[in-house]
């Protein structure tokens, strides 16, 4: 969150915008796992998938413990951090594991040691689109003794989950918030939480309304209580959207941002608490829909 605020920051300051009023919109889009239309979200991943067969793979990173991790400073020869990496390129791009780590890794991971293996596989994009069909269309729920099928959403707890999501809702800020992404706005998003920062309150204004509205064709519904602004604004039905208090900070995801500043703090009253996890997401699978479209995510 710090670049992109800091980017923005500066950005600011180019334009001659620094000394310009910010205007904070922040909504949370409901049961968003639960509501994600399958078809459409199958769709959007086959557009992203531009060939026709990927090579997949992965490697061992081995580095020794930090410092800082050691526990109390006292452990005496400490086993080493051995980790997979996982990588994909399509096939006829691929290249060999001593130009892969000389093109993306040397001089960006210090004291580590780079250990290829025999992991390399070669998939085609209709096998993985079946693969993921299967997933999001078959998952089976049980409730008391009944079985049933999810229609509706994708699977909560999958490894792929977020990074669909992710993927999804980024495409929801290219069609209907294409308004918000100018030089005098920065959008922020975690998962399906927004916030929307600019010097423009008629992009503000208008972010609440889309959101508000609702769009079926992304099966977003937005709750209004949980809603926030900086600013004065109701909803369409004269719903007063909750608002911060004079010179406060502004809260999102764990943090506080200085809604004159952008320097961000931690937010302590949360504690933590609601932060989203993204971990358990290297499969295969991610990597080959990572080279097919940017995210704007946190």
């Amino acid at each position: 969150m710090f670049p992109k605020l800091d980017a923005f920051k500066r950005s600011l300051k180019e334009q001659g915008l620094a000394e310009s009023p910010l205007y904070f919109a922040k909504v949370d889009v409901q049961s968003c796992f639960d509501t994600i239309p399958q078809k459409r979200l199958l769709s959007m991943v086959e557009g992203l998938l531009s060939m026709d067969e990927y090579q997949t793979g992965k490697h061992v990173e081995i580095r020794p413990l930090g410092q800082l991790q050691r526990l109390n400073g006292q452990h005496v020869n400490p086993l080493p951090v051995k980790r997979y990496v996982a990588h994909s390129e399509g096939v006829g791009q691929a290249q060999s594991f001593d130009r892969l780590v000389q093109d993306k890794f040397v001089g960006t991971k210090a004291n580590t040691i780079f250990v290829d293996t025999a992991a390399q596989h070669v998939e085609t994009k209709d096998n993985l689109m079946q693969l993921l069909r299967e997933h999001v269309e078959r998952n089976i729920v049980q409730i008391g003794k009944r079985y049933y099928r999810q229609k509706s959403g994708i699977p909560q707890g999958s490894v792929l989950s977020s990074i669909l999501c992710n993927f999804f809702y980024a495409e929801l800020e290219r069609d209907i918030l294409g308004f918000a992404l100018d030089e005098g706005s920065l959008l922020l998003r975690l998962l399906d939480d927004f916030c929307l920062i600019t010097t423009k309150r008629e992009h503000a204004d208008q972010f609440f309304r889309v959101m508000h509205a609702g769009n079926d064709d992304y099966g977003v519904q937005v709750k209004p209580a949980k809603s926030l602004a900086n600013f004065d604004v109701a909803t369409e039905d004269g719903y007063r959207i909750p608002k911060t208090s004079p010179g406060s900070e502004f809260p999102f995801c764990g943090v506080l941002i200085n809604v004159r500043t952008l320097e961000i703090s931690k937010d302590k009253e949360r504690g933590g608490r609601g932060s989203k996890s993204e971990c358990g997401q290297r499969l295969y699978f991610w990597h080959v829909l990572t080279h097919g479209q940017r995210s704007r995510t946190l």
